[in-house]
């Protein structure tokens, strides 16, 4: 990583951490992507190789020109690592007070949110935070349109999940076993909650997931909402 970026952005880095590493399925050859999120650098990136530059928000990157295998990449680096369970508008702006989290979030009733939900739904995005509506695909998505949310975790039950295939709309799969997540990452999941019921996925199993699923993985157990 070192030499490539002085090669090829004539910058020296100077600290970096894992983001993501996947493999990725073309038609003629597979790839292995192990991406790092650079944190600190000296000096100006240029294109020393003629490739064009710009900087973006992670969030304006789903409407860019990316290869398909880049897609995963672009939701890992729109999820925060660290995610949460909020319930209702108090649960929203207890979690908006904390570190930056993908909010895993539960609306106090699922046919329509208050007015006090919408505006604590947009104050924890403007904090940073991602919020995903909790719940059935169709309810969930409409809560997420009313309140600005940036998309939805379902429970997987084998249906097919391509709603946004750019990843703009972020559809995330709950999943009671590493078998049923894979299955959801095929279905088109954006990324996938591995949360067995007789405790969290870790260890060789968890390694094993990741490698295979080709989306980012969360992984956590939790007895209730």
């Amino acid at each position: 990583l070192r030499r490539e970026l002085a090669e090829e952005l004539g910058v020296e880095l100077r600290d970096a951490r894992p983001l993501i590493r996947l493999r990725h399925d073309y038609a003629d050859r597979r790839v292995c992507l192990d991406v790092w999120r650079v944190t600190d650098f000296d000096g100006e990136p240029r294109g020393l190789d003629g490739q064009a530059l710009d900087w973006v928000v992670p969030d304006e990157l789903p409407g860019r020109d990316l290869l398909e295998a880049d897609l995963p990449i672009v939701t890992a680096l729109r999820l925060p690592s660290v995610a949460r369970a909020a319930t209702g508008e108090q649960g929203l702006v207890e979690v908006a007070a904390g570190e930056l989290a993908t909010v895993f979030w539960h609306p106090a009733t699922a046919a329509a949110p208050t007015d006090g939900e919408r505006l604590a739904v947009r104050a924890a995005r403007a904090a940073g935070h991602r919020i995903l509506v909790v719940g059935e695909e169709v309810a969930a998505a409409t809560v997420a349109a009313v309140t600005g949310a940036d998309g939805v975790l379902i429970d997987w039950a084998g249906q097919a999940l391509a709603v946004d295939p750019r990843g703009h709309f972020l559809v995330g799969a709950a999943c009671a076993s590493a078998e049923a997540a894979l299955a959801a990452a095929r279905a088109g999941a954006q990324f996938v909650l591995v949360a067995p019921p007789g405790g969290p996925l870790a260890g060789a199993a968890l390694a094993s997931l990741c490698e295979e699923a080709g989306v980012p993985v969360l992984a956590g157990w939790y007895a209730g909402p």
